[in-house]
């Protein structure tokens, strides 16, 4: 996206705003599908729930973590895999199909930024269904912490927002793969196994693991980050330096994208 100026990104908005209520339309015309989603949604958050819930049965801290810390930790990422999920799972899963079907073509001659279209033109409300609960969650264990709401809390918040953006700039990268390679499924599955990675703390990845997934792809880094906050745990990466990683993969992303446009084969070619 070209980095313009408060006009470009009001217009942009007045897009996604008109994009927004499209989509809003289309769920009240299927009430069914999109309640299902958000149970959906709710039960597998439940099931992440019990899943901690039973590890510390047999144990009180894992790595310095303890329950507590552990349910802040996996709202904090549940919310964030929420908002990512939202926006982008109808989206970028589907890039390898425009790509196949020359669909592609049409969105590319739009007056519009064909990365802002590729990513956000639909929305998936039934994913909406984990926000209220994982917010909850975050406010359980903050209780339970006796950690009172503070600056930091502000930090915590931009830092969800970072997180979130940060989420999309690598799954966008590894989608981007769709112009060269048509069958890229396989790597949308290892994102979105990768995104389950945001739940454990930064601290029991070790050798290999940890530089992969810490450093060359911090995914592990998205939930990490933002609950360290309020927690006060130190990270090896602290904050000015995770919302410049966040902007540097932003920007990979937005200039990969650019790169391989150069190689994309029109399908009226």
């Amino acid at each position: 996206m070209k980095l313009l100026g408060l006009k470009t990104f009001y217009r942009y908005l007045r897009i996604w705003r008109k994009i927004f209520r499209i989509n809003l339309v289309n769920i009240m015309m299927y009430r069914a599908n999109f309640l299902l989603n958000i149970v959906d949604s709710v039960l597998w958050f439940v099931i992440t729930l019990l899943f901690f819930k039973s590890i510390y049965l047999y144990t009180d801290s894992i790595q310095g973590w303890d329950i507590n810390s552990i349910l802040l930790l996996v709202g904090t990422s549940e919310l964030i895999k929420s908002l990512v999920f939202t926006l982008f799972i109808e989206n970028l899963p589907y890039i390898s199909k425009l790509v196949n079907k020359g669909e592609l073509d049409g969105l590319l001659l739009k007056p519009v930024n064909s990365q802002f279209l590729v990513s956000l033109r639909r929305i998936d409300f039934g994913n909406l269904g984990n926000i209220l609960p994982s917010l909850f969650l975050v406010i359980y264990a903050l209780t339970k912490l006796d950690i009172v709401v503070d600056f930091n809390f502000f930090l915590y918040l931009i830092l969800i927002i970072f997180s979130t953006i940060l989420a999309y700039s690598i799954w966008m990268s590894v989608m981007t793969l769709s112009i060269w390679f048509t069958k890229v499924e396989g790597l949308h599955e290892l994102f979105l196994g990768a995104m389950t990675l945001t739940r454990y703390p930064s601290s029991i990845f070790k050798g290999v693991g940890r530089l992969i997934f810490l450093f060359i792809i911090p995914i592990v880094l998205v939930g990490n980050v933002p609950a360290s906050i309020l927690l006060n745990i130190p990270q090896q990466i602290n904050v000015l330096l995770f919302i410049s990683l966040t902007t540097m993969y932003f920007l990979f992303s937005v200039f990969f994208w650019r790169f391989a446009l150069k190689f994309y084969n029109s399908a009226s070619a």
